[in-house]
């Protein structure tokens, strides 16, 4: 599992997302499977990611269903 920095918050939310997988797939270390075949956010771990990277994720979910904020703000605007 990935260290989610302590300044950056990810949430998958649950009312948009159709658990199609792509975030899984392409950062299976910051996103697993939940109920529903839905995608949740993997307990943090060993490891840190580039938030980069999770943010480029994030984009390429269909529903937008991924948010991710530094302190607070919104880094996918």
């Amino acid at each position: 599992m990935a260290r989610i920095p302590e300044d950056v918050q990810v949430e998958v939310l649950e009312d948009s997302c159709m658990g199609i997988g792509d975030c899984r797939r392409l950062m299976p270390k910051v996103f697993v499977e939940g109920e529903e075949h839905l995608s949740v956010v993997a307990a943090t771990g060993e490891e840190d990611f580039d938030v980069e990277e999770l943010v480029e994720v994030a984009y390429t979910c269909p529903n937008s269903a991924i948010a991710v904020r530094r302190d607070g703000q919104n880094l996918l605007s």
